[in-house]
């Protein structure tokens, strides 16, 4: 384990409303970071961890969709200014104790059409970061197909 973190793409599961479409994909992911600085605090507000810039979230989640055999980021529906992201901003996750290395499940739930999105093959682009701003390579998910509504 090294001090860039590490994320391994796990699987996918797809979640039925029970009404015929689906509702939910689970994305099951690990990640490893050999000196444990995975996660920000609630002061980690200023600077390059401010809102708006990159490093704010560091867990980038995109979304992504088969258009004419071409992957592209489709734009979020309701404000047409945006691509579909799920971005998050893990708390502070550094064991204590003298072994700082950690590595943990993740799982994100995802909504299967969200904002009334319509695409049907999916698939999700992940990266984690830490408060160094040492990033992991980028990992894909398989093809997910989800039924329409």
């Amino acid at each position: 384990m090294g001090i860039v973190p590490n994320l391994k793409f796990q699987q996918t599961t797809i979640i039925p409303s029970g009404f015929g479409y689906d509702s939910l994909v689970w994305l099951d992911v690990q990640f490893e970071d050999g000196d444990g600085d995975i996660g920000l605090g609630l002061t980690d507000t200023l600077g390059d961890f401010a809102y708006g810039q990159y490093d704010f979230h560091n867990l980038k989640v995109y979304y992504l969709v088969l258009d004419n055999g071409n992957w592209v980021y489709p734009m979020n529906p309701l404000s047409g200014l945006d691509t579909i992201v799920f971005h998050e901003r893990l708390p502070i996750l550094t064991p204590s104790g003298k072994n700082k290395a950690i590595m943990s499940d993740l799982r994100l739930k995802i909504p299967a059409k969200p904002y009334g999105f319509l695409g049907d093959s999916i698939k999700f682009r992940l990266r984690i970061s830490d408060r160094l701003k040492h990033r992991s390579e980028w990992v894909e998910s398989p093809l997910v197909v989800v039924k329409p509504q």
